[in-house]
């Protein structure tokens, strides 16, 4: 390790995506002038995306984002720890419909394409909106197979960086400064990573990377075997201690073991007893069934012997009363009134038993259609009414019985259920009592065996952890060394892009911070922190070490400025950066809007011939922010002001391009009189 330790290590030639123009094609959103869609260069310097609220400023912001970090995020248990846990990139679930949710064709045809510059290399993407897959792929002249492999392969190779996770940092974390923006600079963990990925070469990038999950991985395992032993070892202690209390404890768990013998012979009898009653109940039952319908058969042959009775008295009754008189025999009660109670068929019985009339009570010698030949059946109607009574008695005492089952079967169960919970806890106590009986020497001697490989197996872990510190620290040694070469320079940028943001005075630090990495190695990392002057204490800086300790718009603008500072600082000399920015001014003091615009110009113009891009989305929300950002008001003088073709080709005017929304159909000429006045003149529009 000693050449990672030298004194002035060079540093890699970290170029970042540089985007060179830009084009979509079929989303609604987006239809563009003639519905040709958007299809713009993005030139060098700064190009602004006007709009109002509602127009897709931010949606064509996380387009580019995602032409270039593709359907994935970065795996984290918490996505606002930078960098922290996990190196991997998982799918990102919102990728199949985040933009086709905003049109109302689903973006089945939308498409977005981008040539981007990489360092010295040249990339063209084009992905499907709808699901965000790669359509078309070339790089460097050459088309390839369009698959997220080949593009993570290209981009990572022109990057210099050691994986697509690294590449999908700088882009997210330097290049981009959207409205949800992750903060980079309050986050000491998310600065490491910074310096790893821009600061060293790929190989050590990559070994620190590996070292960090190899380290946390095996710490995990440690951890989880050295419980796994030390439970061992109580348990061990905890046998040799119970073998001084044997006998009684021995005693203790026989006792137990003979009651619970008792209980599930008790429960065993229950459930016999539970099988007797339920086979003498279901006997009952079978036989109160057939009862019922021989006692069905002898009232229906009682019934038909009164009946033919009745009609032999009587043969030219209507059939109206022959229903009524029948009901009445049958048992069915009164067709008039509806009772059923058996007081009309006595009645209708003994008129019958005279020869009476049924319905006016005449005796036979006054009746005029009486014609009676013989008596009633009366041994016939004996017999089946014997049978009738005795079938009703029979049955009701069955059903007696079946009743007295019932309530016994309900208590059996019951006291079944107690008797099961009942062995339950016995056995319960008994399990307790029998985890307290000393082993038996054979099983000591196992014990005490796994024990001393446990702890044999632990000390050769540990010392494969201590190798992997010590390496780690080699490693740390190297990023810290990096990070002290490029420094000063990072102080000094951050210097002079915080005083374009901020009131205050604000500069930056060189400070370590301490941090366990797994359980119980504690690391220190290099790392910034940041000095500012306040209201109470105006002519000295103190540290601010929390995001508490700023108001919000201080917070952003000292990330931002960070992350420029790091662009500018760690990146290639000669190559070209990007910087995209969504709504600045939202943030901004208005004095600070022309002094941010100039800095952010100034920053554009980079240290290359060909210089940066910087993309800022404007909302209109003030006049001054856009002729800043355009170089359109006095901090340029006038005569070098960008004329109306270079104005047009700076801004992407979603006036004009995007999908009018309900603000802007009804305001139209007030927000295009805005822009008017915010170029000077330089966008205009056709006046009917």
């Amino acid at each position: 390790m000693d050449e990672l330790a030298a004194e002035a290590p060079s540093l890699p030639n970290i170029a970042l995506p540089v985007f060179r123009s830009l084009k979509v094609a079929g989303y609604e959103l987006f239809p563009g002038a003639g519905n040709a869609g958007i299809d713009r260069p993005i030139l060098p310097g700064v190009t602004v995306i006007a709009g109002i609220n509602g127009l897709g400023k931010t949606t064509l912001l996380n387009m580019m984002l995602r032409l270039l970090v593709g359907p994935f995020n970065p795996q984290k248990v918490n996505p606002f720890e930078v960098g922290a846990k996990s190196h991997d990139l998982v799918g990102w679930k919102h990728a199949r419909r985040f933009f086709r949710s905003r049109v109302s064709d689903g973006a089945v045809y939308a498409t977005a394409r981008a040539d981007i510059s990489i360092g010295t290399h040249h990339l063209t993407v084009e992905r499907a909106l709808k699901d965000l897959s790669i359509k078309y792929l070339e790089y460097d002249g050459a088309e390839l197979a369009p698959t997220e492999a080949e593009y993570g392969r290209v981009v990572v190779e022109a990057t210099n960086v050691a994986l697509r996770y690294d590449f999908d940092f700088l882009v997210r974390y330097l290049v981009f400064f959207l409205e949800h923006r992750i903060p980079l600079f309050w986050n000491e963990r998310g600065q490491i990573e910074a310096f790893r990925i821009l600061l060293c070469e790929a190989q050590l990038a990559d070994d620190f990377r590996k070292m960090e999950d190899d380290i946390r991985t095996k710490d995990s395992l440690y951890r989880n075997h050295r419980w796994h032993v030390n439970s061992l070892r109580n348990k061990l202690f905890r046998e040799r201690s119970l073998l001084a209390g044997l006998s009684g404890q021995a005693a203790k768990v026989a006792a137990l073991s003979g009651e619970l013998q008792a209980l599930k012979a008790r429960d065993a009898d229950l459930i016999k007893e539970i099988n007797s009653v339920a086979s003498e109940r279901s006997s009952l039952r079978s036989s109160i069934l057939i009862r019922k319908i021989e006692l069905e058969e002898a009232t229906r042959a009682a019934e038909g012997l009164q009946q033919g009775f009745l009609l032999s008295i009587f043969p030219e009754m209507s059939d109206t009363a022959r229903h009524v008189f029948g009901s009445l025999l049958s048992s069915r009660g009164c067709t008039v009134c509806g009772n059923r109670s058996a007081r009309g068929q006595r009645r209708l019985q003994r008129l019958l038993d005279h020869g009476d009339c049924p319905a006016c009570e005449s005796p036979p010698e006054e009746q005029e259609q009486h014609a009676r030949h013989d008596d009633l059946p009366r041994d016939q109607l004996e017999v089946v009414a014997a049978t009738v009574a005795r079938l009703s008695k029979s049955i009701a005492g069955e059903e007696a019985r079946e009743r007295e089952l019932d309530a016994q079967l309900r208590q059996l169960f019951v006291d079944e259920r107690a008797a099961k919970q009942e062995m339950a806890d016995r056995l319960s106590v008994l399990r307790l009592a029998s985890a307290e009986l000393p082993a038996t020497a054979d099983e000591l001697q196992a014990l005490e065996v796994q024990v001393g490989e446990g702890d044999a197996d632990l000390a050769a872990k540990l010392a494969e952890l201590n190798g992997l510190y010590s390496q780690y620290e080699d490693l740390l040694a190297a990023i810290t060394v990096r990070v002290t070469r490029v420094g000063e320079k990072v102080k000094q940028k951050f210097a002079e892009y915080a005083k374009a943001f901020l009131s205050e005075s604000c500069s930056l630090g060189q400070q370590t911070y301490s941090e366990t990495l797994g359980e119980s190695r504690r690391f220190t990392y290099p790392c910034f922190n940041v000095f500012m002057t306040s209201a109470v204490s105006p002519d000295e800086e103190t540290e601010r070490t929390h995001t508490d300790d700023v108001s919000e718009s201080q917070r952003e603008f000292i990330d931002l400025a960070f992350r420029m500072a790091l662009i500018a600082a760690a990146t290639s000399e000669n190559a070209r950066s990007m910087l995209v920015i969504e709504t600045p001014e939202a943030s901004l003091d208005t004095y600070f809007v022309k002094q941010a615009g100039q800095m952010l110009r100034e920053f554009a113009a980079g240290e290359s011939v060909d210089g940066n891009v910087v993309i800022v989305s404007s909302n209109l929300a003030s006049q001054n922010m856009i002729p800043a950002l355009l170089g359109l008001d006095e901090t340029v003088p006038e005569d070098a002001w960008p004329d109306a073709s270079q104005v047009n080709a700076r801004v992407i005017n979603l006036l004009a391009e995007g999908a009018p929304n309900a603000a802007l159909r009804d305001r139209r000429r007030f927000y295009e009189d805005f822009l008017e006045v915010s170029t000077k003149g330089r966008i205009t529009y056709a006046r009917s």
